[in-house]
């Protein structure tokens, strides 16, 4: 008998809790994993942008002669005067009746030339009397224009084209030499300037502006490289022969100007306004930068035999976070974060 060879199958089977367990395992691993690199590679960014507050500031600072003192810059006054001529425009106006009220045509139909003098009467038809303005001579056998005036001016009106006659004059004469007015004569107004008490209280501010340049020229000549320079100036004297009142176009002023040069160190004066804006500002905030075209500097008060000024400084800049504000502590942003989760979540 002949044996032939048998292949056995065994087929193991596992009950399906092991199943499942290999499958948990391998989800936990995947976990775990994910875990591993986010916490190997995981970073938290925070980026803060802060914001910048404008800032006005105003304050005095001193000025000292010589090398200055703890509480005050290094500084120079130096008084100086100028003079010149200025002209003042008038502006007063006042009205008055003009005497002339127009032009006749004088007729000299004569052998010979006829002088008139001033004054000398028209009479017309009416009986209006006019007299002439000036002297004159009428040619013979020709005629001339000249001015007048009403005798009285407060009557007279107006006059229409008439013929008038010399009364002065011969009865012959009166033939030969007439006038006559070719157009309406009327009386009239007309503005004239005055100097008036505003222009007088005008003097001193348009001598300042019209000096102004020289008092600027002047100054330069004491200004030093680390200095700038203000100037105080007012007038102290002043001359002229014009009065209240009187008829004219413009007067002449002779005018003195006392002027004062404050130069000071700039760069000590803009050190104690920072000092000054450090100390004023709450804990946690700093200067960003001042704009330095915004600085103005007026003199507020001085004293020449001691040597001492005090300047008012107008600036404005920016203000800003520092840094190392307890702010910005990542904890504490962290912390603000979860709360506001949870307050949130408290709030659903």
């Amino acid at each position: 008998m002949t044996q032939a060879s048998e292949k056995i199958k065994i087929k193991i089977i596992l009950p399906r809790f092991y199943s499942y367990m290999a499958i948990v395992f391998f989800v936990v691993s995947i976990f775990l994993g994910v875990s591993f690199i986010y916490y190997v590679f995981g970073k938290v960014k925070i980026i803060i942008t802060p914001s910048y507050e404008k800032l006005s500031w105003e304050t005095t600072v001193d000025v000292h002669d010589a090398m200055g003192t703890a509480q005050s810059v290094p500084g120079k006054l130096e008084p100086f005067e100028i003079s010149g001529d200025v002209t003042i425009p008038v502006s007063g106006e006042k009205i008055i009746n003009e005497e002339g009220i127009g032009r006749v045509t004088i007729v000299n139909n004569g052998d010979k030339s006829q002088p008139l003098i001033a004054t000398t009467r028209l009479i017309a038809p009416d009986g209006t009397l006019l007299r002439l303005q000036e002297r004159v001579v009428v040619p013979s056998r020709q005629s001339i224009e000249a001015e007048v005036y009403p005798d009285d001016a407060d009557t007279f009106t107006k006059l229409s084209p008439t013929r008038f006659v010399f009364p002065g004059l011969s009865d012959d004469l009166k033939k030969i030499i007439y006038a006559e007015n070719k157009n309406i004569l009327s009386s009239g107004e007309k503005k004239v300037r005055v100097v008036s008490q505003e222009d007088m209280n005008k003097i001193d501010a348009i001598v300042l502006e019209s000096l102004n340049g020289k008092i600027q020229e002047k100054a330069k000549e004491f200004m030093q490289d680390i200095y700038s320079e203000l100037v105080s100036k007012e007038v102290i004297e002043k001359k002229t022969d014009i009065k209240i009142g009187d008829e004219i176009e413009s007067f002449v002023v002779q005018a003195k100007i006392k002027a004062l040069a404050v130069l000071f160190d700039e760069k000590r004066v803009i050190e104690k306004v920072k000092k000054g804006i450090a100390d004023s500002l709450p804990d946690g905030k700093e200067i960003k930068d001042l704009d330095p075209k915004t600085i103005v500097y007026t003199i507020e008060k001085f004293n020449i035999d001691e040597g001492t000024a005090q300047i008012k400084v107008f600036v404005e800049g920016r203000v800003q976070v520092k840094q190392e504000n307890k702010i910005f502590n990542k904890e504490l942003i962290v912390q603000m974060k979860k709360l506001k989760l949870l307050w949130s979540s408290a709030n659903i």
